[in-house]
C-alpha cells in the first residue's frame, strides 16, 4: 500500500488494522492530525517505508505499535525530541527488524546504540546521514550483535569509525563517497573481528597507500572492489599482498590510473577467477604480466574494455581455458 501527499486521520491510520493482506505501507508526504492512536493492538507488516515527512506524534503512535522486517526512512525529520531509538522504546520492533535504511536524515544517535536495540539486524543502509556516533560506551555484548552488512553513502565519518571492527561476524563493508575514509582502517591491530570480513567495496573514495596495506589485513577477503579510487601502478604493490590470500577470488578496480604493471607484481592475478579492470588504461603487454600463465589460470570472467592491447595480449587470453566472459 502506498500512501503519497495526503492528509490521514487517526482513525485512517487505526483501520490498517483491518487489512489483513497488506504486506508493506508507505507513507510519502504525508500529514496527520494531532494525538495518538488509541488501543492495545499491534500492525504487523514485511516493509514499513517513510519518505518526506516529519516524525510527530501520531507517526510515533503508529510505529510503535508495528512489528516489521525492514524500515526504510528517507528524508524525515524527527521532532518533539523524538529520535530513532526513542521512537522503539518500549517497543517489542527490535524482535523483528532485519534490516534498516536511512536516508538524508539527521540521525543524532550512535551507531552502536541502533545495534544494541535492534540486535537481529543483518544489515543497515546509511545515505547522506549526519551526526552519526561510532563511539562504544560498553563492549559488553558486542558479540551478541548480529548484523553481517553495513553500507555507507555519501556521508563525512569521524575517527571512531574504526570500531565496527569489534562486531563480530561482519561480512560485508560497502563505502561510496566517504569523506575520511581512513577512519576505517586505522587501528588495526587493535581489533580483533577483522577475519570474518569477506567483501569490501569502495567507490569514489581516494585512497592511500597506507589504506591499501591495511586492507590487505582482512586475510578472508574474496572480493574486493575499488571503483574510482585515485589508484595508480604504486597501488599494486599492496593489492598484490590481498590477491595473494587463499581465498581471495575477485577484484574489481574500474575507472584508476593504473597504467602499468610493476616487475615486482608479476602474476598479481594468476589465482582469481573475476577481474574487472576496464577504464584503468593499462597498456599494451599488461595482461601477461598480471596473470603470468595463461595455460594455468583460473580466471572465468575477465573485462579489460578501455585499456591497450597488442597482438601478444590476444594470444595470451586466447590461452585462458577456463575463461567464460571477456570484454575487451
Amino acid at each position: 500500500m502506498k500512501l503519497e501527499d495526503i492528509h490521514l486521520t487517526l482513525e485512517d491510520l487505526s483501520s490498517f488494522l483491518e487489512f489483513k493482506n497488506i504486506d508493506s505501507i508507505k507513507f510519502d508526504s504525508c500529514s496527520f492530525d494531532e494525538g495518538e492512536i488509541s488501543g492495545e493492538f499491534t500492525f504487523e507488516f514485511s516493509c514499513i517505508q517513510i519518505n518526506n515527512m516529519k516524525i510527530c506524534n501520531p507517526v510515533v503512535s503508529f510505529l510503535k505499535k508495528a512489528f516489521f522486517r525492514l524500515l526504510y526512512l528517507k528524508n524525515v525529520e524527527f521532532i518533539n525530541s523524538f529520535g530513532l531509538l526513542n521512537t522503539f522504546s518500549d517497543t517489542k520492533a527490535y524482535k523483528y527488524a532485519h534490516v534498516i535504511e536511512l536516508t538524508d536524515l539527521n540521525l543524532n544517535n550512535n551507531f552502536f546504540d541502533l545495534l544494541f536495540y535492534f540486535k537481529n539486524l543483518v544489515l543497515i543502509e546509511i545515505k547522506s546521514v549526519e551526526n552519526v556516533s561510532f563511539k562504544i560506551k560498553d563492549k559488553e555484548g558486542l558479540e551478541l550483535i548480529r548484523l553481517k552488512n553495513i553500507l555507507i553513502k555519501d556521508c563525512g565519518l569521524p575517527d571512531e569509525t574504526s570500531n565496527i571492527w569489534f562486531i563480530s561476524g561482519l561480512g560485508c563493508l560497502i563505502l561510496y563517497r566517504i569523506n575520511n575514509i581512513s577512519a576505517f582502517f586505522n587501528n588495526l591491530k587493535d581489533k580483533k573481528n577483522t577475519e570474518s570480513l569477506e567483501i569490501l567495496k569502495i567507490k569514489d573514495s581516494p585512497l592511500s597507500h597506507s589504506d591499501i596495506e591495511n586492507i590487505s589485513k582482512f586475510s578472508n577477503l574474496n572480493i574486493l572492489k575499488l571503483h574510482s579510487c585515485n589508484l595508480d601502478s604504486s597501488h599494486l604493490i599492496y593489492i598484490k599482498k590481498v590477491t595473494s590470500h587463499a581465498e581471495f577470488r575477485k577484484i574489481i578496480l574500474t575507472n584508476n590510473k593504473i597504467y602499468e604493471v610493476p616487475g615486482e607484481c608479476k602474476g598479481i592475478f594468476k589465482n582469481l577467477m573475476n577481474a574487472i579492470l576496464n577504464h584503468c588504461g593499462l597498456c599494451a603487454g599488461s595482461i601477461s604480466l598480471l596473470f603470468e600463465e595463461a595455460t594455468i589460470s583460473y580466471i572465468q570472467v575477465l573485462d579489460f574494455s578501455y585499456n591497450s592491447l597488442n597482438r601478444n595480449d590476444l594470444i595470451f587470453i586466447s590461452a585462458f581455458k577456463k575463461l567464460v566472459v571477456l570484454k575487451i
